[in-house]
């Protein structure tokens, strides 16, 4: 027990340590942000039109990913002070977003359309709140539209 604890200290300490690192400044995070979104909307513009349930699931499914994949980039930037408010309300947005093509994608295996529309249509009112966010945090690719 006495070599367990020193051990889970330093975990613990170990764990608050990230804490040290600077902000980036506002070029540099809006130069990162912004190059981590034009790659998620590469992607996403590059997917084919869904036709259909099943290509609607699959499309949605793949859309989650790449967004998700972006989101955690995103996450691991140090956003300046005076951005940090803006951009967070930005990735709570996106995130929300993620969530609803998780719903399209579970409405569309269940080969329910009008319901898969339904929940895109949510989708629009969160996409205008993360690009207004965005362009508030000097992320100006980033305030283009994420649905696919």
């Amino acid at each position: 027990m006495r070599r367990t604890l020193p051990l889970l200290v330093a975990v613990v300490l170990a764990a608050g340590c990230g804490g040290d690192e600077k902000p980036l400044s506002q070029a540099e995070f809006t130069a990162q942000g912004n190059a981590i979104c034009r790659e998620l909307y590469r992607q996403l513009e590059a997917m084919p039109e869904p036709r259909g349930a099943e290509t609607l699931a699959s499309t949605m499914e793949k859309a989650r990913g790449y967004t998700e994949d972006a989101i955690d980039e995103l996450d691991d930037l140090g956003p300046p002070p005076t951005a940090e408010p803006s951009f967070e309300l930005f990735l709570d947005r996106v995130r929300d977003e993620a969530k609803l093509m998780q719903d399209v994608q579970d409405a569309a295996e269940a080969n329910d359309l009008p319901k898969a529309a339904r929940v895109a249509d949510r989708g629009t009112k969160l996409d205008q709140q993360a690009n207004v966010a965005a362009s508030k945090a000097g992320l100006k690719v980033c305030a283009q539209s994420s649905l696919p």
